[in-house]
C-alpha cells in the first residue's frame, strides 16, 4: 500500500471497526474517512478518543443515515482508494430477522461494491465477515474440522428468517458472501485481483489458530491455512 491514502470505514463504532480504525490511525499515516449513521450520537465519542487526528485532518466523517439506500456510498466512495466494510445489521425489535438484518445485510455490502465499482479511485474493498459463515457453531470448536473454500455454513433461509438472533446472524452473512461472488462475476470483475482478507476478525479468539484457542481453555478448528490459502477472498482489487 502507498505510504497515503483515503480509506472509508464502515462499522467503526462497533467492536471489529473500532479495532481496525485505532490500528490504521496508530499504525500507518492514511486518511480515515468513517462512515457513521448518527453524526449526532456518534461524531463526539471519535472526538474523545482521536481529538488530534480529527484536528490534523486525518480522521474525518460521513453521514449515512440508511446504509441499504443504493448509491448511499457514492459520494464518499469517489474520494476513497481503499474500502474497509465491517458495519453490519444485528438484531431486530420485532423479531423481523428477513427485513431487519437479512435483506439489509446484502443491501449494504452491494452499496458499497456497486459505489466502489462506480468509483476510478478505489483499488480494494474489504468486506469484513465471520467464521459462522464457513461452519456452524457446532464444529466452531472442533479441532479435526478444516475449513476450505467449499465450506460453507449450512443455515437455511427458512431458519435465519425463523430466527433467533443466531440463525438470522449466520445465514445473513453466509448469504451475502454468495451474493458477494455472484456479483463479482455479473459485475465483470472476473479479471480482478483477489486477495485473502481477515474474514474472522470478528472472532478474534480464534484468529490465530489452535494455539489462542487453547490458551481460554478451548479447542478451535485448524486455521493455519484460513486467511492465506485455500479460503474465499473478500478483498477486490481493480
Amino acid at each position: 500500500m502507498p505510504s497515503k491514502e483515503t480509506i472509508l470505514l464502515t462499522g467503526a463504532t462497533g467492536n471489529v471497526g473500532g479495532v481496525i480504525l485505532e490500528h490504521i490511525l496508530s499504525t500507518t499515516s492514511h486518511v480515515v474517512n468513517v462512515v457513521v449513521r448518527n453524526a449526532t450520537k456518534h461524531i463526539p465519542l471519535f472526538h474523545e478518543r482521536y481529538p488530534e487526528e480529527i484536528s490534523s485532518g486525518r480522521l474525518q466523517f460521513t453521514t449515512v443515515p440508511d446504509m441499504t439506500v443504493q448509491s448511499a456510498f457514492d459520494t464518499a466512495v469517489a474520494s476513497a482508494s481503499r474500502i474497509v466494510h465491517c458495519a453490519t445489521p444485528v438484531g431486530s425489535l420485532n423479531n423481523d430477522w428477513e427485513n431487519d438484518m437479512i435483506i439489509p445485510t446484502w443491501d449494504i455490502d452491494r452499496s458499497i461494491l456497486t459505489a466502489a465499482q462506480k468509483a476510478h479511485s478505489v483499488t480494494r474493498v474489504v468486506i469484513c465477515g465471520t467464521l459462522l459463515q464457513s461452519l456452524s457453531p457446532g464444529t466452531l470448536f472442533n479441532p479435526a474440522n478444516t475449513i476450505t473454500e467449499d465450506s460453507y455454513n449450512p443455515t437455511t433461509y427458512e431458519q435465519g428468517r425463523a430466527g433467533p438472533w443466531r440463525e438470522a446472524y449466520m445465514f445473513s452473512k453466509t448469504n451475502a458472501e454468495r451474493k458477494t461472488w455472484a456479483w463479482k462475476e455479473s459485475a465483470g470483475w472476473v479479471d480482478a485481483k483477489w486477495q485473502q482478507s481477515g474474514r474472522y476478525w470478528e472472532h478474534i479468539p480464534c484468529a490465530a489458530g489452535n494455539e489462542n484457542g487453547r490458551e481460554l481453555g478451548r479447542d478451535v478448528p485448524d486455521l493455519s491455512g484460513y486467511g492465506r490459502r485455500g479460503t474465499r477472498p473478500r478483498v477486490v482489487a481493480g
